[in-house]
Order: C-alpha cells, then sequence, then structure tokens
C-alpha cells in the first residue's frame, strides 16, 4: 500500500468510527472496512467509462494501438474506392 493509499484508509476508517459514535476496540474492522472500500474505490476509477467506448469496438483499442490513427485515416482514404474483387471467386462465363 503507497503512502496516499494509506492516508485514504487511515482517514476513512477515523469517518467509520466517527460514525458509529467512536466505540472502541473496533479498530481492526474499521481498518479493514476502510481499506475495502478504498480498493472498490480506486479499482473502479481504473475502469473505462463509458466516454472512451463512444466510438465503438475500436475506440477501446485505440489506445492500445499505436497506429490505429493512421489505420482510420486510410481506411477513410478508401471509404470512396469499390472493395476489391475477391480472390479465386467464382469461374468466369
Amino acid at each position: 500500500m503507497n503512502k496516499d493509499s494509506c492516508s485514504e484508509v487511515r482517514r476513512r476508517a477515523y469517518e467509520i468510527w466517527q460514525a458509529e459514535g467512536e466505540p472502541q476496540g473496533e479498530e481492526l474492522r474499521h481498518w479493514f472496512q476502510a481499506s475495502g472500500e478504498v480498493k472498490d474505490r480506486n479499482a473502479n476509477a481504473k475502469e473505462p467509462d463509458s466516454k472512451s467506448l463512444e466510438g465503438g469496438p475500436d475506440a477501446a483499442a485505440t489506445d492500445s494501438d499505436p497506429n490505429a490513427a493512421i489505420k482510420k485515416e486510410r481506411a477513410k482514404e478508401r471509404e470512396g474506392e469499390q472493395p476489391a474483387e475477391p480472390k479465386g471467386g467464382a469461374p468466369a462465363e
């Protein structure tokens, strides 16, 4: 656990303790509860939000593919072109 996470857990455990009326002997339960909450919050913060998926299935791949922008531009350039004839297609009449 890094220093920032430890501080977050400590702060949250203190809030839980206060909210429960400052009971004695519950330090570990408060610490583990706070630790779980901070861990869940940090995990959720790392998940992609719906905005990053807005562009469709290719949008998520854009971050991991450094050539994605080039591929998109080339695809746009080809939009006006006719599709290539399939190789090995039906025999000519």
